[in-house]
């Protein structure tokens, strides 16, 4: 029966993993809307960029760790065994086996440890930056993702008040058509008013789907996870002014940390080519143990020795390779001067670009909004009169499409404004969220 018992073994491990599977599925299926905080958490848990980003710190960390190792001293174990023609008995003595223990210390080797070392720091500084950097792009990806779907959601309830009020016009156009109030040309009218709203909610419902889907792959979970969001439509306006924002970003921006960066390991890169151009001294001690005499003797004192040596060289002849490799570091550290420099105008007019989208935004916003309350009260005024037999059905579906478009710009004008204050904080490099 030992098949059968193995059988239900392995059975039960496909239920156990069956079942892990279905509950972290079930854990997907948000119930409760969420916020922007917590799809931002959710992005950074699940983001595969985070755990390159992860594994690229933990090396840049050992790098650092091997280029301090220069400044302990090094220990070497050696052993062997071997058989010659003279000496072709297989024993164990000293004919055969050697064996020694060498603690070796590097005193000073023209100062290469330390600058290799602070190149080990500076590129693991560099790393945290790069990692603040592509977390901080996760973050402003995910936020847009999910005012997009915010805004899809309120347009999708925006085209389907829209739909709502074209069948209310049709039904009236038709209720008037019995009682001959009103002829049928308002009944056709009225019908391809419905027939373009319900164009309008199969397009919004489409775009719908799509910013979920949208957010749900930013997020890293699967694209037919039922994702719903909620979100407050808060207007804070920004009280900084375009220097102050200049400064910031000239300060903050991790891509400046990272030029920075690169500038001091251009530098280190230099000193390290021109110590290859003068002559270099290293100053090394060593205590040997011979284990084999040792062994042999049992005489510590004649098995074991120091030494400490000073190794001095000068390059005289290398087809000027050494020198052409002063020129190329120094060349490098030009080059990355340029492009800090250029990438300081580059963030300047990010942010110039920022704030005046900032501040269009709040204007469109107060347009908008008085668009949408003049296109209501015209649209009721023309529904009233329609009602009275004043004014024809294409007055209302005009006044009507009016008013779909105020609300359309106004939904729009909200959700932009809400990007355009984080990416004028992405530009100033201020993401702070958690």
């Amino acid at each position: 029966m030992k098949w059968l018992s193995r059988a239900v073994s392995i059975i039960a491990i496909f239920l156990l993993a069956f079942s892990s599977v279905s509950a972290q599925s079930a854990s997907l299926n948000f119930k409760e809307p969420l916020t922007l905080k917590e799809c931002v958490q959710i992005t950074l848990e699940n983001s595969s960029r985070i755990a390159v980003a992860k594994r690229s710190l933990t090396q840049a960390q050992l790098e650092v760790k091997d280029a301090r190792a220069g400044y302990l001293p090094r220990l070497d174990l050696s052993a062997d065994y071997q058989v010659d023609d003279t000496h072709n008995k297989i024993e164990w003595t000293e004919d055969h086996y050697e064996a020694k223990a060498s603690l070796t210390e590097t005193f000073y080797d023209n100062g290469k440890t330390q600058a290799r070392t602070k190149q080990a720091k500076a590129r693991l500084e560099a790393d945290r930056v790069d990692f603040q950097k592509i977390r901080d792009e996760l973050i402003f990806e995910v936020t847009g993702s999910y005012y997009a779907l915010l805004k899809a959601e309120k347009m999708l309830r925006v085209k389907d008040e829209g739909l709502k009020q074209a069948q209310a016009h049709l039904d009236l156009a038709k209720a008037r058509h019995r009682i001959g109030t009103a002829p049928k040309s308002d009944i056709l009218k009225a019908e391809v008013g419905v027939g373009s709203s319900e164009l309008d909610l199969i397009e919004a419902e489409n775009t719908l789907s799509l910013a979920r889907m949208t957010l749900s792959n930013v997020m890293e979970i699967d694209l037919n996870t039922p994702l719903l969001v909620s979100g407050a439509e808060e207007i804070e306006p920004i009280e900084m002014a375009l220097d102050e924002c200049l400064d910031l970003a000239l300060r903050d921006r991790p891509e400046i940390r990272e030029a920075e960066i690169s500038l001091r390991i251009d530098e280190i890169d230099l000193k390290l080519a021109r110590k290859e151009v003068w002559p270099s001294i290293e100053v090394a001690g060593s205590y040997n143990i011979d284990a084999d005499q040792l062994i042999n003797e049992y005489d510590w004192e004649e098995s074991t020795g120091w030494e400490i040596g000073i190794k001095t060289s000068f390059p005289i002849f290398d087809a000027g390779q050494t020198r052409r490799g002063v020129t190329k570091a120094r060349i490098n550290l030009e080059n990355t001067r340029t492009e800090a420099d250029q990438l300081a105008k580059n963030i300047t007019l990010e942010v110039k670009k920022a704030y005046l989208t900032l501040k269009s935004q709040q204007k469109v916003i107060e347009t908008t909004e008085k668009q949408v309350a003049q296109a209501k009260e015209s649209f009721d005024a023309a529904q009233g009169r329609y009602k009275s037999g004043v004014a024809p059905m294409i007055e209302v579906i005009d006044a009507q499409a009016s008013l779909n478009n105020a609300r359309t710009n106004y939904v729009k004008a909200i959700y932009d404004y809400q990007m355009a204050i984080f990416t004028l904080n992405k530009a100033m490099g201020g993401i702070t969220m958690q």
